[in-house]
């Protein structure tokens, strides 16, 4: 067995037969990495030319021009082999001492435990425990079995749906019924579905910055947005999504429903027949309700146009799986529902191309209804998947300096 600096080719090759192939360990991640000023490298161990093993690694500055190394969803591995493990992890830290890394920190595309729709642990299911022992002999340090949606690391907890060999209705039909019936309302209020090019990013990033200021959280740049474009949307393995919505289509057809039920109304007060007046009173309340939406989307209309956004989101297709990255809706909008069509649009389209998986990406991890992130999970559950939770982050360090940076960061904390 031997440690090598891999070349992309044979590592791409490599990547895209192994199990735990996934979109951030791809070379096509190195134009976010290069636009940051992050040095990549693709390291190995082969037999008789044969990888057996093998990472994208990035090297990322620290305080005091030193450096420490991330293999984002790495190592690429057999974590169950050992020996293989072991050795690994050994030619890993001479390699990265020798370019002056500090710290390798990983996150392995490893699950934990088995859980279900509540994100109770399933009897009987898989478990991990094994894997994170094995990391923990070798040196690497568990950083925790996290909660909360820290956007700065990757997702420990997400929502995920098992899409093979089921077909379009299977998969509505287990939807619950609130969101089939979200999905409905926006398909019969004509909201669309469409995909941008690169000079229309900047609606995208619109939506994902107003989304970040109310909620609270750092949105990526629109350089890294056109980042991830150049290198994903040529290659077929992305697709930037927008949810807009022709309100002058809309106004004709409540205003359409409008004047059907207000003849309705005059036939019912001309018949001589006996009417009850309940029915008469039904009308009249939807009449209203009518009158009252037509009065919002001519207001919509005059201070925002025709043609409104409502929602935006980046969807990732590598391997066997589509995940659902980033993401933004526009509040006053939310009443059309474009999230809901966008993720039924996209749940069509894994399986048409026979993905396997329907990655609805992070959630945190809180089953509790007070906490404040419960709403994104609860959003997600209504499609009817599975909670997912990853072994988590994992820290090994490679030089002394690795425990000064600790107290140093202790220090500012």
């Amino acid at each position: 067995m031997k440690f090598e600096i891999l070349d992309i080719d044979e590592y791409n090759m490599f990547l895209k037969k192994h199990p735990l192939n996934n979109f951030l360990q791809s070379p096509l991640m190195d134009t976010v990495s290069n636009m940051k000023r992050q040095q990549v490298y693709y390291v190995g161990i082969k037999q008789e030319n044969n990888i057996l093993c093998a990472t994208r690694l990035i090297s990322i500055n620290a305080r005091l021009g030193k450096k420490y190394f991330y293999s984002p969803r790495g190592l690429i591995i057999d974590y169950n082999n050992f020996e293989l493990l072991k050795t690994f992890t050994k030619e890993l830290k001479k390699f990265i001492k020798s370019k002056g890394g500090f710290e390798l920190i990983i996150d392995p595309n490893i699950l934990y435990k088995q859980r279900d729709i509540n994100g109770d642990i399933v009897g009987n299911g898989f478990d991990n425990s094994s894997i994170i022992n094995n990391l923990k002999k070798l040196g690497y340090n568990h950083l925790g079995f996290t909660r909360g949606n820290d956007i700065s690391r990757q997702a420990r907890w997400q929502f995920a749906i098992d899409i093979r060999n089921k077909t379009e209705e299977e998969i509505f039909c287990n939807f619950k019924s609130n969101t089939r019936n979200l999905i409905s309302k926006a398909i019969k209020t004509n909201v669309k579905i469409e995909e941008l090019n690169y000079d229309d990013l900047y609606k995208f990033k619109n939506i994902t910055e107003e989304t970040s200021k109310r909620i609270g959280f750092s949105d990526k740049s629109l350089e890294y947005y056109q980042a991830m474009y150049n290198s994903f949307v040529p290659n077929k393995k992305a697709k930037f999504l927008l949810a807009t919505l022709d309100l002058s289509e809309y106004l004709k057809e409540i205003e359409g429903n409008k004047e059907i039920l207000s003849n309705r109304l005059e036939k019912l007060e001309k018949s001589e027949e006996f009417v009850k007046k309940s029915k008469k009173d039904n009308l009249i309340e939807e009449i209203n309700n009518l009158e009252k939406r037509i009065n919002k989307t001519r207001q919509i209309i005059d201070n925002d146009g025709k043609n409104i956004s409502l929602s935006a989101a980046l969807f990732i297709m590598y391997g066997n799986e589509i995940t659902y990255a980033f993401s933004g809706n526009v509040e006053k909008y939310m009443i059309f529902n474009g999230a809901y069509l966008m993720q039924w649009h996209m749940i069509k389209y894994a399986i048409e191309n026979e993905f396997e998986k329907y990655n609805f990406s992070g959630i945190s991890g809180v089953f509790d209804k007070n906490d404040s992130e419960y709403g994104v999970y609860e959003f997600k559950k209504g499609f009817n998947g599975v909670v997912e939770e990853y072994i988590g982050e994992f820290s090994l360090p490679i030089t002394k300096y690795y425990y000064i940076n600790k107290v140093i960061h202790k220090l500012k904390k």
